[in-house]
């Protein structure tokens, strides 16, 4: 960050008048900028209620934020000159004091416009209500939200018009080129009490300024709940009026096409203040002077389909929304295939949700990616996710328990792959791409993910759990910046690919560098680590978010099991990690366990035996049995002498050596498997992270009923004792729960 008295990049100018609801709100989003490079100008109008005491609070805790004051009230164009005056940023950046910024937006914008050689860009408004529950939605509609473009000024005046059938241009937040403005001499008309960006837009655009849209979703404006008659006066439509008159003198030598354009536009003017006049006279029951302002411009007439079109609105909303349960709400957003606890970080998820539900909150959960699916077009939920009282997902139909893909896409794809098994376990050669779909939590967010969180999301975000880092994205669309929100971390990506070494490109999950990761987390108020050491790596690397330590509780086995002398047990899922974790142990491990005792039995167990199908035969007669996903994993623990984890690559905390703890077993693991836990687990261990040694260790346990037990017993004392569901989740539990001054 540059020091305060160098020039910044962007000067954000917000003018306030008794703004104090909204005002903290909207100054945050805008210090949560990833362009920190910026100061933030708060200009006040003569305020009287508490928000200059909120500004100069904001003013004193950040280097970047200026209190302005004023004098006498001049209007949002006047507080927004003020600002301009004293503003030092190359780019200004308007916002309104009730409205709020996508933390990546200034970014995206002004990259934008430099690439563009734009003086003026903006962007597309995500459209929200400001009453929790009302209707959310994008502002452009098609061709114009399709893609970035250039305004030209007939395009401008085109869809400028009040009370036109297009989305009103002249409603967009622009940001400004600063020098670009002060060349062309150019500032806010400060008669205009509304349509002050409009005005200053079309004298920028007479100056030659070059504006363009980037529609992306990063601007969002609050829109009040009020009727039509509220939203204009007579006075400012007057103004409005003789702006529209300069309009012409304005282009002198504008095309054919532009001046139609500018006369439409300055004639729907006229019409609106025709029909304001109708409103006030029928509001306050005068009929004829009513009627007699319909008479003197019959074209205002088709403005009365606004009050009515409102008035549905207003109905089709209220019907919508349903009743709320009373309570805090805590919302999920995930973007992993969760049906149930069938993998470590769905294990993990699930259980921070129960233990959300036993503390009397109410869980759910919201997928706004049709993704989640995978190549899998009818995915069937366990009883586990009831633990959510709703459970939206984007592109699907459900029934029940059964999630359907609408995507003909993914049912083509699951044919496809059906088939290329088929043909290859038939030994015919055909050329079927069988090729697995990108890790669903990785893959990019669209504008339609985008507006399903904002839409099903708001109104259960009373506190907000993004699963992953990836997810960060969802916190600023949910609209509720008082809400508690945290990242689940599950893994530390900028330490994950370290540990891959040479088998880095075997990942599944995309790689993210420090610096990514940390403007991701930096987005969220807080971080749950699920491991000691990312928590550490969080508090070192990003500053001004509470961090978490929140392992994966343990749920005990009421006695040890010290299980038999013959069976040695892996569990996990179809990930790299296990995948690679496997093939150490049968190239270098499991001959050498082989030799010492005959009749050993390797146990592999989960989905990640998917990764080995044409060598699972050749394997069994090395006394390794490949289980593939089993209904219930208790016999196996039960009957295992030994629980290994010999994982070489990865990060996270590695979920099944908890379940091991838990279940009372004596367990052989690796540095890797110990990472963040050492401390925790360490002593019911035994760490061990060569070939040689591992296999030893291995065969001591067989052999040793007395020291399996001894290990056992220690096992699941750590279990009780460090991984209690109120040890791991208590203080996450209460940070998410309400405070009495709620």
């Amino acid at each position: 960050m540059r020091q305060p008295h160098a020039a910044p990049r962007v000067s954000v100018v917000i003018a306030n008048y008794n703004g104090a609801r909204d005002l903290a709100a909207a100054v945050q989003s805008a210090a949560r900028q990833t362009v920190s490079d910026l100061e933030i100008l708060i200009a006040d109008d003569l305020s009287s209620d508490a928000s200059p005491a909120i500004a100069q609070e904001l003013a004193a805790a950040d280097p970047r934020i200026r209190f302005l004051t004023a004098e006498r009230n001049t209007g949002p164009a006047g507080a927004r000159n003020r600002a301009i005056a004293v503003a030092r940023g190359d780019w200004i950046a308007v916002l309104d004091s009730d409205d709020l910024m996508h933390p990546s937006r200034l970014e995206k914008l002004i990259a934008a416009a430099e690439h563009r050689g734009a003086d003026i860009v903006a962007d597309d408004l995500l459209v929200f209500d400001d009453q929790v529950g009302g209707a959310i939605g994008r502002f452009l509609e098609r061709p114009e939200s399709d893609g970035p473009f250039a305004l030209t000024p007939e395009r401008y005046f085109a869809q400028t018009v009040m009370y036109g059938r297009k989305p009103n241009l002249g409603f967009l937040k622009p940001v400004f080129r600063r020098a670009a403005l002060a060349a062309a001499g150019i500032s806010y008309d400060e008669r205009l009490r509304i349509a002050e960006d409009d005005d200053i837009v079309i004298r920028a655009l007479a100056a030659g300024l070059r504006y363009w849209i980037v529609p992306s979703l990063t601007y969002f404006y609050r829109k009040h709940s009020r009727s039509i008659s509220h939203r204009t006066s007579i006075a400012d439509l007057n103004a409005m009026v003789v702006a529209s008159n300069r309009i012409a003198g304005l282009f002198p030598n504008a095309d054919r096409a532009t001046a139609n354009a500018i006369s439409h536009r300055v004639a729907a003017t006229r019409d609106a203040l025709a029909f304001q006049h109708f409103l006030d006279a029928a509001k306050a029951r005068r009929v004829p002077a009513a009627l007699g302002a319909l008479a003197k411009r019959p074209s205002a007439a088709r403005l009365l389909r606004l009050p009515l079109a409102a008035r549905l609105r207003r109905r089709k909303r209220d019907h919508a929304v349903p009743d709320r349960t009373d309570g805090r709400h805590v919302l999920f957003v995930s973007r992993q295939r969760i049906v149930g606890r069938t993998n470590g970080s769905s294990t993990y998820l699930l259980d921070i949700a129960a233990a959300v539900r036993a503390a009397g909150l109410t869980p759910h959960l919201l997928q706004p990616a049709p993704s989640v699916t995978g190549r899998r077009p009818v995915l069937r939920l366990s009883p586990d996710l009831a633990v959510f009282e709703t459970h939206e997902v984007r592109g699907v139909w459900k029934y029940g328990s059964v999630i359907v893909s609408r995507d003909l896409r993914v049912w083509s794809d699951a044919l496809r792959g059906i088939a290329a098994r088929l043909v290859k376990r038939l030994g015919v050669r055909l050329d079927l791409a069988d090729t697995p779909y990108p890790h669903t939590i990785t893959v990019p967010w669209t504008d339609a993910d985008r507006l399903f969180v904002a839409r099903h999301g708001r109104r259960y975000a009373d506190a907000i759990l993004a699963d992953y880092v990836f997810q960060a994205e969802a916190i600023p669309l949910l609209l509720r910046p008082d809400a508690p929100n945290a990242i689940v971390m599950h893994d530390l990506y900028a330490e994950r690919a370290g540990s891959f070494g040479d088998d880095a490109s075997r990942d599944s999950v995309a790689m993210l560098d420090a610096d990514q990761e940390v403007a991701l987390m930096r987005q969220a108020a807080a971080i749950i680590a699920i491991q000691e050491q990312e928590a550490e790596w969080v508090r070192r690397h990003v500053s001004g978010v509470q961090v978490f330590t929140a392992p994966m509780a343990a749920y005990p086995v009421p006695a040890a099991q010290p299980g038999n002398d013959r069976d040695v047990l892996f569990v996990g899922s179809n990930t790299s990690p296990n995948v690679i974790a496997i093939e150490w142990l049968l190239s270098g491990v499991w001959n050498r366990v082989r030799a010492a005792i005959p009749n050993v039995r390797l146990v592999i167990a989960g989905s990640v035996s998917a990764a080995f199908p044409e060598t699972q035969g050749d394997w069994r007669g090395q006394g390794i049995e490949f289980c593939g996903m089993v209904p219930d994993l208790a016999p196996l623990y039960r009957d295992a002498g030994v629980v290994i984890s010999p994982l070489t690559v990865g990060s996270g905390l590695k979920i099944k050596l908890i379940d091991a703890l838990a279940q009372g077993k004596a367990i052989v693991a690796t540095s890797v498997t110990l990472q963040g836990v050492e401390r925790q687990a360490g002593p019911a261990v035994i760490r061990v992270d060569d070939d040689a040694g591992f296999a030893d260790a291995i065969v001591a346990l067989l052999r040793d009923p007395a020291e399996r037990a001894r290990r056992a017993e220690q096992a699941l004392t750590v279990a009780r004792s460090a991984f209690s569901a109120e040890t791991c989740y208590g203080p996450l539990i209460s940070w998410l729960s309400p405070k009495r001054d709620e």
